[in-house]
């Protein structure tokens, strides 16, 4: 890349590296108005190389410049300090300053390195808070002075995405521009800068001779501003055009606000020079002067200087302004922040974020009735839930309770409420299986009501379900009474979304539980419509691994107290053995025609009737936890004897229930087809 100093003195004029000495300071706009030295410069460049004269050969320069850092710096300042070194020739690098072994502070220890690699400039870049803060001390050993700066906004060469791309002679000297901040005669209280110039100029000028490693060309430029109370460093390169040449070469663009640093006039105008941002590039603010090296009295002390600990902690202090506002409100108007809860994990988490409403949730009068509330809108109607818990044979079922609320209350309603969910989330899809195009998610009067059809169906099968009621008792008088009371506590509406609820748990176990061969064999068919084959059933007879209840199949879980409450199996009744519909036959091989499965028809009809026992709960697991055959059989052996032979009881119920009302129970089971009664009702359907 051809200089200026080749370029200059191949014409004949005053060299670059003569017309600016190294003591000597650049106003920025004087440089890019082509303006000359003044007489003073002329002198001390007299004086200067009378001096050199005077110096012996190979003396060491007239600056030399110690740079290292503490412990704790980041990849970014180990950057900036490599690239420094590469920009200044001059430089001499250290490894990190070991500050665990200090005894005096930075006085002792940076005094004896600077003596020790003869320097007589330390550039000490100082990490605090893991890398975060840094601070960059500037100074003149043995006697001082020291500046310390906060240093930010640190850009590196080879950072990309900035826009540095330059080109520069390693080696090679430039020109130190300061702005007229820094003059003597500048603003008011601005009298400091003269001292802060001195110190950088030490830093960045780069002596003529005595460097090891120099070029003789000067092809960048460093500019220092001050602006806003900051000084910005910025390092520009020196880049030559042939004039009226557009061209540029690849991988550089141009500043398009940098202006010609020379025009000529006419013909012999020289090449058009612009200026290029190249890196490295920071910030520092001024903190402290002080009159030694390291140590000393305060000369300069910046009053608007605020320490990044002070900006942390007000962004801190922001922060806890805005959860001190709910430590200050009254009791009441938190109370009325955890109603507006809509779940219990809500409650928790809003409990959970202050010691404040921690104590105002945690008092006795205060966590049952929020959490009671919170429950009814998230599983209500809890009333159902406390009459399907609190049941047992001490009393009727038919006669409403109102037992004590308490904790362990709480946690059965929480978690029957979670059944009654996941029935919401299947609902849908069973509901809306042929014409599933016009499938909807199910609006808030409509979960209410499939929750409430799932409590009190699951009371039903709690209370008439039950190894009490055999076959040989289910038709007596005073056991349909009884089974009748309950239904009366219900209008014929709510009939109506507990028996859509049973055509839905209807389904679920004939076609997803216990399937008919039929079945079967048309979901074979449908998935393989060019095989000829007949379906081996594999689902249906996959033989289990381990015949024991306890493992896998009833490991204890989270979820088994909502499926099954049975003691395990005991010994396998004989009789049970023989019977055809819970057992598979030895002699009968998986994949032929006559292999029963759960058999078809009639045989079927009874099994699905006999499963229909099951509540809500029982068949969720059923459906998520024994997707072969033998695990069904194994389930249902558990329950006893009495579930054999022995259909569920609430159609019949239902049906005498309504006979008694005077209403005909065929057009209540077509109304819910047609979606008049039931849970879903297409008239009186309200999207929210």
């Amino acid at each position: 890349m051809a200089s200026v100093y080749k370029t200059v003195s191949k014409k004949n004029s005053r060299p670059v590296a003569e017309e600016f000495s190294d003591d000597e300071d650049v106003d920025m706009n004087e440089f890019l108005d082509g303006a000359d030295d003044t007489s003073d410069s002329d002198e001390e460049e007299e004086v200067s190389e009378e001096t050199k004269k005077q110096l012996p050969t190979g003396s060491m320069p007239k600056t030399r410049v110690l740079m290292l850092t503490s412990r704790g710096v980041t990849f970014r300042h180990r950057h900036l300090l490599n690239d420094l070194t590469a920009l200044l020739p001059h430089t001499h690098k250290e490894s990190k300053l070991d500050t665990k072994k200090k005894t005096a502070g930075y006085n002792l220890l940076l005094n004896s390195l600077a003596d020790l690699h003869s320097c007589n400039v330390i550039f000490f870049l100082e990490a605090r808070k893991h890398g975060e803060d840094t601070y960059l001390w500037l100074s003149r050993p043995p006697n001082g002075p020291t500046i310390k700066f906060h240093l930010t906004n640190l850009h590196t060469t080879g950072e990309l995405g900035t826009g540095f791309a330059g080109n520069c002679l390693k080696g090679g000297r430039g020109l130190v521009v300061f702005d007229r901040s820094f003059d003597e005669n500048g603003p008011a209280g601005t009298e400091y800068r003269g001292l802060i110039r001195e110190m950088l100029r030490g830093v960045f000028c780069v002596p003529k001779r005595g460097v090891r490693g120099m070029k003789p060309f000067v092809d960048r430029i460093i500019g220092i501003f001050g602006v806003d109370g900051k000084i910005w460093i910025r390092v520009y390169e020196i880049r030559e055009s042939e004039p009226g040449s557009k061209k540029k070469s690849e991988g550089e663009e141009e500043d398009k606000t940098a202006k010609p640093a020379a025009k000529g006039k006419g013909k012999d105008r020289g090449p058009e020079v612009s200026l290029v941002e190249i890196g490295p590039r920071f910030v520092l603010t001024p903190i402290v002067i002080l009159e030694g090296s390291f140590g000393g009295p305060v000369i300069y002390e910046n009053k608007e200087y605020v320490s990044p600990n002070q900006v942390r902690r007000e962004i801190r202090m922001k922060k806890a302004d805005n959860r001190m506002m709910l430590a200050f409100l009254p009791p009441e108007l938190l109370l009325q922040v955890f109603a507006s809860c809509v779940s219990v994990l809500d409650v928790l988490n809003l409990a959970a974020t202050s010691r404040h409403l921690r104590r105002v949730f945690q008092a006795a009068s205060n966590r049952i009735p929020i959490l009671m509330n919170v429950a009814e809108v998230e599983f209500g109607p809890v009333q159902d839930i406390i009459q399907l818990v609190t049941h047992n044979d001490s009393q009727p079922v038919h006669i409403l309770r109102e037992p004590p609320i308490s904790d362990a209350l709480l946690r059965q309603v929480v978690e029957f409420g979670r059944v009654a969910q996941r029935w919401e989330e299947m609902y849908p899809f069973k509901k809306w299986k042929v014409d599933f195009e016009n499938r909807r998610s199910l609006g808030q009067l409509e979960r209410f009501r499939l929750r409430r059809a799932v409590y009190r169906l699951w009371l039903y099968h709690r209370a008439f379900h039950v190894e009490a009621y055999d076959r040989f008792s289910r038709d007596r008088r005073h056991v349909v009474v009884d089974r009748a009371r309950l239904l009366h506590n219900w209008t014929t509406g709510e009939l109506a979304e507990i028996e859509d609820l049973r055509k839905i748990i209807h389904e679920v176990i004939e076609n997803n539980i216990c399937p008919s061969n039929g079945t079967i064999r048309r979901k074979f068919r449908k998935r393989f419509p060019e095989t000829s084959h007949q379906p081996l059933n594999i689902h249906l007879n996959y033989p289990l691994t381990t015949p024991s209840l306890t493992n896998g199949l009833f490991a204890p879980s989270t979820e088994q107290h909502f499926f099954t409450a049975h003691p395990p199996p005991g010994p396998e009744n004989d009789s049970f053995k023989r019977c055809f519909r819970f057992h598979t036959p030895i002699s009968n091989d998986p994949g032929t025609d006559v292999w029963p499965g759960w058999g078809d028809d009639i045989p079927h009809y009874y099994l699905v009737q006999d499963m229909m026992k099951l509540d809500p709960s029982q068949v969720l697991w059923l459906r998520s936890h024994a997707p072969l055959k033998d695990q069904v059989e194994a389930y249902v052996r558990t329950l006893g004897d009495w579930f054999r032979d022995n259909g569920e009881t609430f159609g019949d119920t239902l049906r005498f229930v309504l006979e008694q009302r005077g209403e005909n129970a065929d057009e209540v089971h077509l109304m819910i087809d047609d979606r008049v009664l039931g849970i879903v009702q297409d008239d009186n359907w309200d999207s929210d």
